[in-house]
């Protein structure tokens, strides 16, 4: 079971798949959220179970990437191991467990878009090139991808593959031009050029680091300055095992699924076990738990790895 960290006196106002949400006007700032990283691990769309440990590590990775890419683009971080969280502390069954979990973030009105940044021919893009007679190539959106292309090949360049974000069902490839239709040209073309350009500096931080990203994905939303003032800002997590492929550069060999550090293998047992996606989720075994656990532990070593 994943250790308790209620808030003895608060209710949290949203609960994502992982992440549980909390406006506490007595204790917090102004338009600030404390955002609590959970144990929960989901596929397809489902809660499956808890994985311990797995919070602390998520949170950890999003923070270290959102200072990271501070130059580039602002975040909607407030503070993080700060006064204002040890002053929660006490109204915590388990502080030490909150900490690692906890992050305080300014409210954000968010896009309604997930970004994709897609460096190699992986999941359910190579799903889709398999499908479409790619021995032609394939279109995809305002992307042409060459004929002959292989599990794991990196592609020509990076593409960015926007969609939808559902609150049910399945997210929706889009192309450039939808999201420019809702949020303007220019708009859309910052986003898309910050997105790629994130992808390019973490992969290149990465690569020294023996890590490749195949892909990722970025979430962006608008926060308010005191002058209300619309600020686009990076939010949510970034670059977790969670939201991005990490393949192991010393196993990478294209052409069969690679060595990965993120949750794409549990996906592969969930696959694996038969599951429907409509029946009773299956118990996750200790040993499909430990396994996860340590691919989401080495990918945090390597990239807090001093060289």
């Amino acid at each position: 079971m994943e250790n308790k960290l209620e808030i003895i006196e608060f209710k949290p106002f949203k609960q994502g798949k992982v992440r549980d949400l909390y406006r506490i006007p007595e204790i917090l700032p102004e338009n600030t959220i404390l955002s609590i990283t959970t144990d929960r691990i989901s596929a397809y769309d489902k809660i499956i179970g808890t994985i311990n440990g797995r919070g602390g590590i998520l949170n950890n990775i999003s923070n270290f990437w959102k200072f990271y890419f501070q130059p580039l683009i602002s975040n909607d971080l407030y503070l993080i191991n700060e006064r204002e969280i040890f002053n929660l502390l006490s109204i915590y069954n388990d502080p030490r467990e909150f900490f690692k979990r906890s992050t305080l973030v300014k409210e954000a009105d968010p896009l309604p878009f997930e970004f994709i940044v897609r460096g190699c021919m992986a999941g359910s893009l190579f799903e889709d090139y398999k499908n479409n007679n790619y021995s032609q190539g394939y279109y995809l959106f305002d992307h042409f991808l060459p004929a002959g292309l292989k599990e794991g090949d990196n592609l020509p360049y990076p593409i960015f593959t926007p969609s939808t974000k559902a609150n049910q069902g399945h997210d929706v490839n889009i192309s450039f031009w939808h999201v420019a239709n809702k949020l303007g040209r220019a708009q859309a073309e910052n986003i898309r050029l910050a997105c790629i350009a994130m992808y390019l500096l973490a992969n290149e931080y990465l690569i020294k680091r023996g890590v490749k990203i195949a892909d990722t994905k970025f979430e962006l939303g608008y926060i308010y300055d005191p002058l209300d003032n619309k600020i686009l800002c990076l939010i949510d997590e970034v670059l977790t095992p969670d939201s991005s492929r990490f393949w192991d550069l010393d196993k990478y060999s294209p052409g069969r699924p690679q060595e990965s550090f993120d949750k794409q293998a549990f996906r592969d047992w969930l696959k694996n076990t038969g599951w429907d996606n409509e029946t009773l989720l299956p118990e996750i075994p200790e040993s499909v738990k430990v396994e996860t656990i340590e691919r989401y532990k080495e990918i945090e070593k390597r990239i807090f790895l001093k060289i």
